[in-house]
This record gives C-alpha cells, structure tokens and sequence, in this order.
C-alpha cells in the first residue's frame, strides 16, 4: 500500500513529460503512487506515457482518461478519492512542468509533513532561476494569493524555514486529514485560485503550511495554458477572482467568527411555592442586542430569565433560566467559550434567606420573610 499519492493533472502536457518523469525516478524515496489525471487525452500521450513509466521505471502508476477538459480541481479532486481509496496517508499536488534535481525531496518532505501538515518548498523559475515562491500570503484586499520573493534572486531572507499562510499546488504536501477537515478543492473554479481557496480555507481551520527552504525545485511556468498574458489565464484568472471575493469576502459579516454572550430580562427569587421578588424587566432590550450580534454574524449565547420575548435567529442559543443562580450558573459555564460577554439582565437584588416549599399563610404581624 502506498504512502503517498502523486497527483498531477495533465493537459497537453507532452514536451514536460520527460523531465517530469526524470524527477520523479530519481527520488529515494519509494513510497508513492503516481496519479496521472489527463485532461487531453489521446493516443500520443497515452503512448509516450506508456514508453516513459518504462524508460524510468515508475512502479506504481494509475493513468486516468477523464474523457474531456474537466478541470484542474475537478481532475485533483478524482487523484484525492483514488488516493484515499487506496489508504494514502500523505498528497502531493504537483504540476508536470516542474524540473527536480535533489534526490531526496520526496523524503524530506514527507518527514516534514509528518510534523507540520501541509509542507511547500522553495520554487524557482526554470529559464532564469529567480525565484518564483518562496512561501506567500493571501492578499485580502486584492484578493490574491502573494508569493514572497517572486522574481527576485535568492537570498539570506528566503533561507529561513518558517510557518506561512498560502502556497501553491504547483508542489504541496498535505495529510490526507486536510482534505477530510476542510473537504475537496471547489470544482466551480476550473482553473486558477482553486489552489487559493483550497489553503485559504485550510488556513481559515487554523492549519498552518510550513515553508521549506532547503528543498527545491524548478517550474516552467504556465507551460500548459499559455502564460498569464494568454486568454484562458486572462479569462479564468479574473472569473475565479471574482467569485474568490463572493464566496468569501462578500458574505462575510464583521462580527463573523465571534462568540458572544449575552444576558436579558429579570431573574424571580422564590419566596414560596407561589409568590417570589422579581421586577417588572421584560428582556426587550437584551433580546435586541442579541439580535443584533447575531445579524452581524455573531454566535450568540442568549441567557434570559422569565420573559414573553421571543428570539428565533439561527445563531441565537437561547438559555432559560429562573433565579439569579440559575443564570450565574448558565453564564459560568459559558463564558470562557466567549470572546465578549454584555450583562443586560435585570438580575433581582435580593433573595429570601429560606424559601418555603408551600404558600405562606398572611397572619396578624407577619412582615417580613
């Protein structure tokens, strides 16, 4: 059973081929399962396939015609199910128009997922040998996934091995626990920022990705689509932005992600079983404020004593209670989940020292309990 899943989407992808093969072969590293998911599929392909697992003696290899142009996502998405069909712990995206010269990578970087999840290497750009990625950041404002050091030479504050917050799948390792946590990549993106969303939304689940410079590699760039001046990267590129920014960003409110606690109406202090000292707190205005947490896209954890107001938003988590305890009690066990707590109940300001489980009789001098 193999360990880890090489997953590659070919279109058109015949002059990369060889190299690509080449790189693969040289790894120490024996682990793996090669998936080739082709999106252009024809009888050349198939045939210089065929002579290249040969040539370099590539051991375990599914080829997959997918029958037509479904996509990148869509193509990693088929590699992802047949890896873990077949029990593969760990993913490796990678473009076919890369060039890899260390024997080693493949070992090194699983060693690194091991510990740190999601693993990107240093990328270099395969005609001039600047640098193309050397980690990256999403860019918020332009929504947009930033590679450090891009075009410039290496250098000393490239070097350093570090957690960041987005990388491509030109080349990158994850456990197949990822894919399980955050799901498959959006198939609605084709190509281009599907690789975006896919770490951003890992990302957003708190998993880091761990940038190793000590492990290399180079890229053709865009060898297979036409480059980032062609139609198809100009179209899809501003398409998949576009819906990027819709699906999250624009629906965002700005309490998105924040927990809150909130407390409304009065509490009722028994005196017996029918009378109690309580106030004339109707929990309006705390219900108010709950909704309106909850419509900026707030949790809310609504804890209200005895109160005709209803509250019925979907983020609202409503807690009933009674007396002052019964509320102290609610709020206890949930405050240290919240990120802000508003005390708007009108809790009462005093409570019987005994309560008498039946109603107490009026008698002549009786004033006080």
């Amino acid at each position: 059973m193999p360990t880890l899943a090489l997953i590659t989407v070919l279109y058109k992808s015949d002059s990369v081929l060889e190299d690509f093969f080449a790189g693969i072969a040289m790894q120490d590293y024996t682990g793996y399962k090669l998936y080739l998911i082709d999106n252009s599929a024809n009888e050349i392909t198939t045939s210089l396939i065929a002579q290249l697992v040969k040539k370099y003696a590539i051991a375990d290899v599914e080829y997959v015609d997918t029958k037509g142009n479904i996509g990148v996502a869509a193509g990693n998405n088929m590699g992802i199910k047949k890896a873990m069909q077949d029990g593969c712990t760990f993913l490796l995206f990678l473009n076919n128009d890369i060039f890899i010269s260390q024997t080693y990578l493949l070992n090194e970087m699983v060693k690194a997922c091991e510990v740190h999840t999601i693993v990107t290497p240093k990328i270099f750009y395969y005609d001039s040998g600047l640098l193309w990625m050397a980690g990256g950041y999403i860019d918020k404002l332009k929504a947009l996934g930033v590679h450090y050091g891009m075009k410039q030479k290496d250098a000393a504050q490239f070097n350093q091995a570090r957690y960041v917050t987005y990388a491509p799948t030109c080349f990158l390792m994850v456990k197949t626990s990822v894919v399980e946590q955050i799901g498959l990549m959006d198939e609605k993106y084709f190509a281009y920022y599907d690789d975006t969303d896919f770490v951003y939304r890992a990302v957003k689940k708190g998993m880091k990705i761990w940038y190793q410079p000590s492990l290399q590699l180079m890229h053709k760039v865009s060898s297979s689509s036409g480059g980032d001046d062609s139609m198809f990267y100009i179209y899809y590129g501003n398409r998949n932005k576009l819906y990027f920014i819709k699906k999250h960003f624009t629906k965002s409110l700005p309490l998105s992600g924040l927990t809150a606690l909130v407390t409304a109406g009065p509490t009722y202090e028994a005196i017996d079983a029918v009378r109690f000292i309580g106030n004339h707190s109707s929990g309006k205005m705390g219900v108010a404020i709950a909704e309106s947490l909850a419509n900026k896209g707030a949790n809310v954890m609504l804890v209200i004593g005895p109160s005709s107001i209803s509250s019925s938003h979907s983020n609202i988590k409503r807690v009933d209670v009674t007396s002052a305890e019964e509320m102290w009690k609610a709020c206890e066990a949930n405050f240290s989940k919240c990120d802000v707590a508003i005390l708007s109940a009108a809790v009462a300001d005093f409570k019987p020292k005994n309560v008498s489980s039946k109603k107490i009789k009026k008698t002549s001098g009786f004033d006080s309990v």
